[in-house]
């Protein structure tokens, strides 16, 4: 069964942070989400990173020569590469992603430039 999060955004910011006019910094943990997932099993917590992560996406789409800085952990990877396949199958042509500096997110992060 598919379980549906509704957010009220009027009365939510979006946990993202802008570093510089272009960039902006999704930081996908739970912690830092509207809903931290206390409730949720881990197969649904997963889901609602990747809910989360594709409604930032559709917000930002249309700003061209934009950097997003998708954060989504270390952990096992799972997150990571579920990330870069929608990126791959839902924005090919539109988006280029990389891994993000490493200095300062090491392997927990994508960078990613809307074309």
């Amino acid at each position: 069964m598919q379980r549906k999060f509704l957010i009220h955004y009027k009365f939510f910011t979006p946990p993202t942070m802008p570093k510089r006019s272009n960039e902006i910094i999704i930081d996908l943990h739970l912690e830092a989400l509207p809903s931290n997932g206390a409730n949720m099993t881990t197969h649904e917590k997963h889901e609602y990173q990747l809910w989360f992560f594709r409604q930032r996406m559709q917000e930002q789409i249309r700003y061209r020569g934009r950097r997003l800085v998708i954060v989504h952990g270390k952990g096992q990877g799972i997150l990571k590469s579920d990330i870069r396949r929608i990126l791959s199958k839902d924005y090919a042509g539109k988006v280029e992603y990389y891994d993000a500096d490493f200095s300062r997110y090491q392997d927990g992060a994508t960078l990613v430039i809307i074309k």
